[in-house]
């Protein structure tokens, strides 16, 4: 079996949520299959409300028209449909996909996940892990959990029955009956130190759709005024870490050059099972560190988990290129998992 393991289409859902507690109505485009020159992955989504709010993308801008235009259709009581772009279609010019590409979309509408809503929103606070499953002949979502072994849905003529893992090859079941689609956790950025550089990486994970966490025991540096992208908590590393879950999809980012900070979050780091670490300093800063962490117990393969010095190559000099050198590094390592 291969599935699609994600955590980019979470903002769909936790908007989707919103627009449902408001009673706006919207429609969920899912990409199911691709072929060739496709621009985005299979499993990848956008949201499309009656207004023309639009969240996500299906495409590098390509077909999104011609979705946005179905998507309203089902919204207004069109049935869910699978529609198929590519070079033998008639619309293959005017929607871009002229080079041999070819996508095909699956689209349904609120009510389809409204039952499950609830549920996903709560994994997705709680930082569970959860598969949808998607029958696209009867347009029914089921939610399957992995950790309790329970699917949730309506069960309507015991579609789950039907259903089978080993079945799914690229997120498509063989007869093209069922979708998979699984959800990570939101990838956390764990950064000790609010200085300089952490101003810069904090917007450009914001940028690039991480949580972030800013751990600073100083009051002066972690203020509102340096930082209005982060959550800010003016706590000793030993302190956050005591009260927070480190799983496999947090990085952690040391800053401060001093070991009285920085140290006790490595040793929180290297006994988590985070998927980043990254510390700043130079070669003989990074040496004397591990120095450090060996009288400390540590063994040479746990020290080889540290990103030291941090972040890609790129000879950056300033604190903004240092940043883009750190996120380049993460997302290298978040996409290669």
């Amino acid at each position: 079996m291969q599935t699609f393991r994600n955590n980019e289409n979470l903002d769909i859902l936790v908007n989707a949520d919103k627009y449902f507690k408001k009673g706006k109505r919207f429609a969920i485009a899912t990409v199911i299959s691709t072929w060739g020159s496709s621009p985005r992955p299979v499993g990848s989504q956008m949201l499309v409300t009656t207004d023309n709010e639009i969240i996500g993308s299906v495409s590098g801008g390509c077909i999104e028209h011609s979705v946005i235009h179905e998507s309203i259709g089902i919204i207004n009581g069109a049935l869910p449909k699978v529609l198929h772009f590519g070079v033998g279609d008639e619309k293959a010019w005017e929607v871009g996909l002229t080079c041999g590409g070819k996508i095909s979309v699956y689209v349904e509408d609120d009510k389809s996940i409204a039952n499950l809503l609830k549920k996903m929103i709560s994994a997705i606070k709680s930082r569970e892990e959860f598969t949808v499953l998607k029958n696209i002949k009867f347009h029914e979502n089921f939610l399957y959990f992995q950790a309790k072994n329970k699917i949730y849905g309506v069960h309507k003529n015991n579609l789950v029955k039907d259903f089978h893992f080993q079945d799914i090859e690229k997120g498509i079941s063989k007869d093209k009956q069922w979708f998979v689609n699984s959800y990570l956790p939101e990838t956390k950025i764990v950064i000790v130190g609010a200085v300089h550089i952490t101003q810069y990486l904090a917007n450009l994970c914001n940028i690039c759709g991480l949580s972030v966490d800013i751990i600073d025991p100083r009051e002066n540096f972690a203020t509102k005024k340096r930082f209005k992208i982060g959550k800010l908590i003016n706590q000793w590393p030993d302190e956050y870490f005591q009260e927070n879950t480190i799983d496999t999809n947090t990085a952690i980012v040391t800053l401060t050059h001093d070991p009285k900070l920085d140290d006790p979050a490595i040793y929180n780091a290297l006994n988590s099972s985070a998927f980043y670490i990254g510390c700043l300093g130079s070669k003989k800063t990074h040496s004397s560190r591990i120095n450090r962490l060996k009288k400390k117990g540590f063994t040479q393969k746990e020290i080889e988990r540290i990103n030291g010095p941090v972040g890609l190559n790129i000879f950056a000099k300033k604190p903004s290129e240092i940043a883009i050198s750190i996120i380049a590094q993460i997302i290298q390592l978040k996409n290669n998992l």
